[in-house]
């Protein structure tokens, strides 16, 4: 009789909390619906619990790895959007401790797919040799049938370029490339863009001299 009296409260009270921490936190009640991170400040009650919370926090943000330059100096950019790319283990891997490179690079519609041309990405120095990727091989970029047929006639018809201006992993920790659709800039075009560079710097010296 005495070992039931102390069972019945504990099981009339269990349901009330949606979840007991053993990590040292004081236990507290709370309704089930509150999310764990964002929404319920009992969450920041210890340091593991905010630990938990920066990294969710962390991951949400967009974290650049590689930047072409010569994208916007040699093209007239019309349009660009995000598109997804098709990588091997050990090129994520190599990607993330930065050995990607855009300088080169394009993106060429053949055979009803987009592919992703002359980019460079290095070996993974933790990789074995028989696992190792090609550099320079050519990847699949992850486009819907409608928009590679714009691409094709973008490039075909209108004679545009496709390029990539930068790499970058999402809020959702996924490689995401940002592709530019753009006409060839001449030397006259280059020498405007010098100039009024320039001039735009020249205007913002005399503004902070005033």
């Amino acid at each position: 009789m005495t070992l039931l009296f102390y069972l019945v409260p504990l099981v009339a009270i269990a349901p009330l909390s949606s979840s007991i921490s053993l990590s040292g936190c004081i236990p507290t009640l709370r309704p089930v619906n509150v999310s764990p991170v964002f929404g319920d400040p009992s969450t920041r009650a210890c340091n593991s619990c905010t630990r938990r919370g920066s990294v969710v926090l962390h991951a949400m943000r967009k974290r650049i790895v590689a930047v072409n330059k010569q994208a916007r100096r040699n093209y007239d950019i019309i349009e660009d959007f995000e598109v997804g790319v098709q990588l091997l283990g050990t090129e994520v891997k190599a990607i993330r401790s930065g050995s990607m490179n855009l300088q080169d690079g394009y993106a060429q519609v053949k055979d009803g797919e987009c592919w992703l041309k002359n980019v460079h990405i290095g070996p993974h120095q933790s990789s074995g040799g028989f696992f190792q990727h090609e550099a320079l091989r050519e990847r699949r970029l992850l486009l819907h049938k409608r928009e590679i047929r714009k691409l094709a006639q973008d490039t075909k018809i209108k004679q545009l370029t496709l390029v990539p201006i930068n790499a970058y992993f999402n809020e959702d920790n996924r490689l995401k490339i940002r592709l530019g659709i753009g006409k060839g800039k001449n030397m006259r075009d280059k020498r405007d863009d010098i100039k009024n560079r320039e001039a735009g710097r020249e205007l913002q010296r005399a503004m902070k001299r005033l």
